[in-house]
């Protein structure tokens, strides 16, 4: 094979590979183009909720935590026996008690985003410099917070963790009685 005809062929072998290198990029940016962070499937909380909104006054307080249902199997976990958990906020900042000792406690701020709850906006329980939903001794401490208005008492919420067949921890006002 002559000179001339080796540099052709090079030429287009060179074409040709660099045309696969492009069209391989090209899908590989359409391909991760749609993707959301790996593993989460959500986006992060954005707009805060000022701290003397009603929200807040109504969360503060102690909670007692009733149990954590969910996931693909609907499984119910319940408190062990002999073990109180409860949340309690007070001014910026949540504790997770467990049988009366503080266990975890961070600042939390109330923020609205988007629900697979909700049509609209939510309201989500974000502690800053954790990932969440933060879920501690099968109780989660932060993700969508959902209030129920319906004149029962005592009060009651759930905080969940916004995925499909995902969880949800249940909790119930503790109530000072007066004896």
């Amino acid at each position: 094979m002559s000179k001339g005809r080796r540099t052709v062929c090079l030429r287009k072998k060179i074409v040709y590979n660099m045309k696969k290198y492009l069209l391989f990029t090209v899908l590989a940016a359409f391909a991760f183009a749609g993707c959301e962070k790996a593993g989460t499937g959500k986006t992060e909380p954005e707009k805060e909720v000022r701290e003397n909104s009603p929200m807040v006054a109504y969360l503060t307080g102690i909670w007692q935590w009733s149990g954590t249902s969910g996931g693909i199997t609907g499984n119910t976990i319940g408190p062990q026996e002999g073990c109180s958990m409860q949340l309690e906020f007070s001014g910026n900042r949540i504790t997770l008690l467990k049988n009366g000792k503080s266990i975890f406690s961070s600042k939390y701020q109330l923020q609205k985003n988007e629900s697979i709850y909700s049509s609209g906006e939510a309201t989500w329980i974000a502690l800053p410099g954790y990932e969440w939903p933060l879920m501690i001794e099968n109780v989660l401490v932060s993700g969508v917070l959902m209030v129920y208005i319906d004149n029962s008492f005592p009060p009651h919420f759930t905080i969940g963790d916004n995925l499909y067949d995902g969880y949800g921890s249940h909790f119930t006002k503790c109530v000072e009685s007066n004896q």
